[in-house]
């Protein structure tokens, strides 16, 4: 009888011991665990940590630590991570743990502590450059006594493709004023004045099949630009309106939409500003129906408005700052019953997001003002950082989703999206923005010699 209470007894101490290791292991596996020095149960949260290069040092709080994995640490605190490697300039950020939640650090990048720069263009100066959309070519317009038009692939073989027309006894020389690449960097437009006149041509981007529009057409096309995914159609502001001009049917459409003063090209659409005697509104023309459609009923009063959208992981977001008040507003839900607005961004004057849409650059000639579309929508809070910038002389550049690039006082400086592990990476030309390469490894910008300007290349992830 004993012995059979005895066995019933052992069977309830070993089932209770297993439900307790159950509950333990549940509870740890969701990071919480007794604290000795705090005499409680907390709830822990992980860091996770991504870097280039690989093979670092990782430090937390002054404190070297060897783990591979992530680094589960106490919640409602700040704790200073270094992360360092022979060779490189160590990058460090106070990282803040949430109960039961995992901090991803993706986008930790070394930068090299020498950089030597390679030459892969040499010019007497740079008037005007743009990358092509894949960033494998850039287009530049070069001054002095031999001007013209040039293409570069990156590979130190710049070819050029354009010689404005001399003067002569009669006319005066062509001056170039810029030039810019279609969506599948197959053309470029490039805009020069020429006897008092704007003149836009559409070539190849070797230089073949060139073609005057303004001498065909007859219109002023000092504001043409190219559609979307179509060199063949482009859009301008005429004196009566929106139009668009297709170079396969060698038409001019209707007026799309008067009282046009501003225009963006999108994926598939033009967005642009219109004004009225109400005031000015922001509208989006579908290119595939030509319909219009409303986006904001009332802009604030302004001769121009940095303009930029996205569609991050299915939520639409509109930017927008007006020059005339420098603030930057974010527009959400664009498209639905409900849209949203909120300024978040002070003496700013332009703006952009990283290539996959989840940050909004705003930027002024003193600061930056980052917002981070993923953090506010996974917190339910708005999520910013504003740095101050010495001299901004360009809206930055975006190395990658991560990173931007920053024209400051002829320096170009590298930070983290927040301002943060900020690097010096040299001289730069103030007019013209720097930009990476199609591999995400490389910088590409102008930089100053005692005669000339150079396109250089930075190698930052070798």
């Amino acid at each position: 009888m004993l012995r059979r209470i005895a066995t019933i007894f052992g069977y309830l101490a070993l089932a209770c011991l297993i439900v307790l290791l159950t509950v333990g292991l549940v509870a740890y596996g969701q990071d919480y665990s007794y604290s000795i020095s705090q005499h409680r149960i907390i709830r822990s949260g992980n860091v996770i940590i991504q870097t280039v290069p690989s093979g670092v040092a990782v430090s937390i709080d002054g404190h070297p630590n060897k783990k591979r994995t992530s680094y589960r640490l106490a919640t409602g605190k700040s704790y200073l991570f270094a992360v360092s490697k022979t060779g490189f300039h160590t990058w460090q950020k106070a990282l803040t743990t949430l109960a039961g939640k995992i901090t991803l650090v993706q986008y930790i990048v070394l930068v090299p502590n020498e950089l030597i720069p390679q030459a892969l263009a040499t010019a007497p100066t740079v008037i005007s450059q743009a990358a092509s959309h894949d960033r494998r070519h850039v287009a530049y317009i070069t001054g002095g006594s031999t001007p013209g038009v040039f293409v570069d692939n990156y590979d130190n073989q710049p070819v050029k493709i354009y010689s404005p027309v001399a003067a002569t006894a009669a006319t005066g020389a062509e001056t170039l004023q810029s030039v810019t690449w279609s969506d599948d960097a197959s053309h470029v437009l490039i805009m020069s004045s020429f006897n008092g006149a704007t003149v836009a041509r559409v070539m190849a981007a070797d230089g073949s099949g060139a073609e005057n529009l303004t001498d065909k057409y007859h219109y002023d096309f000092s504001t043409l630009k190219f559609s979307a995914g179509n060199w063949r159609q482009l859009y301008w502001i005429a004196p009566d309106g929106l139009r668009r001009l297709d170079l396969d049917t060698q038409t001019v459409s209707a007026v799309l939409a008067s009282g046009v003063k501003q225009i963006e090209i999108l994926d598939s659409s033009v967005m642009y500003v219109q004004e009225t005697t109400l005031g000015q509104s922001l509208w989006l023309l579908d290119g595939k129906n030509g319909k219009p459609q409303q986006l904001i009923a009332a802009l604030p009063a302004s001769d121009h408005y940095g303009l930029a959208y996205t569609n991050y992981r299915g939520t639409d977001a509109l930017a927008v700052v007006p020059s005339a008040t420098q603030a930057g507003t974010l527009y959400t839900n664009i498209f639905g019953d409900t849209p949203q607005a909120q300024t978040v961004a002070h003496g700013v004057t332009d703006v952009s997001f990283s290539p996959d849409g989840h940050l909004v650059a705003f930027s002024g000639l003193a600061n930056i003002t980052t917002y981070d579309l993923e953090a506010s929508s996974i917190f339910d809070t708005s999520t910013l950082y504003t740095f101050a910038v010495n001299n901004l002389s360009t809206p930055p550049a975006w190395f990658d989703n991560f990173h931007l690039l920053s024209n400051q006082n002829g320096r170009l400086i590298w930070t983290d999206f927040d301002g943060a592990n900020g690097v010096d990476l040299g001289l730069t030309q103030a007019t013209l923005s720097a930009g990476s390469s199609s591999d995400v490894k490389n910088v590409y910008v102008w930089q100053p010699t005692a005669s000339a300007v150079q396109l250089t290349t930075l190698t930052i992830k070798p």
